[in-house]
């Protein structure tokens, strides 16, 4: 399907901000990072300026494959640049990219730094996976506990958390914690 796409994107007489984001878009859901840096370059050398949907699929793409350096390229030039305001979705890119680097630190500052919203759930179950693949249980549970008040029956945030005890070592606790997720 996206080879259809791209075949009818080539074709257009002229493309606008929504025809190169929706291809982006796409190559981002599939994780092709390569192909959606190289689209909005292309999109860029054309003279169109993204808008914040396009800056979500490009910080997407970069968060999935782990391109810390392109992530912070693009946060930063958003900003600056275009000055369009970063929202949930691109904080969220930027946590889970420097969570899935290790830069937990980092990942803290952009968390201190972002508004305030009610639905902060992605962020902090990206956080959550970060620390299960890093086995950090002390940022865990603070990311389990930002999670469960959120949303106390969130099942994939007591599957996660009992996932970082049991990497840690810690089957009781892995145990207890998953057992809340059926319940």
């Amino acid at each position: 399907l996206l080879m259809r796409a791209q075949e009818v994107f080539d074709k257009l007489p002229a493309r606008n901000v929504a025809s190169w984001t929706i291809l982006i878009t796409g190559y981002s859901h599939l994780e092709r990072e390569e192909v959606v840096v190289n689209l909005f370059s292309k999109m860029l050398e054309e003279g169109i300026s993204p808008n914040i949907v396009t800056f979500t699929a490009v910080l997407n793409a970069c968060s999935h494959s782990g391109c810390l350096e392109e992530a912070q390229l693009y946060f930063h030039e958003m900003c600056g640049k275009y000055g369009i305001t970063p929202d949930l979705e691109h904080y969220t890119c930027m946590v889970s990219v420097l969570g899935r680097v290790g830069e937990f630190n980092k990942a803290m500052s952009v968390i201190d730094v972002m508004p305030s919203c009610d639905d902060e759930l992605a962020m902090w179950l990206s956080l959550l996976g970060s620390c299960r693949k890093w086995r950090n249980v002390k940022l865990g549970r603070w990311a389990f506990e930002q999670s469960v008040q959120l949303d106390e029956k969130c099942a994939p945030a007591y599957i996660c958390m009992g996932n970082i005890y049991a990497t840690a070592g810690m089957q009781t606790e892995a145990d207890r914690t998953e057992a809340y997720s059926y319940l």
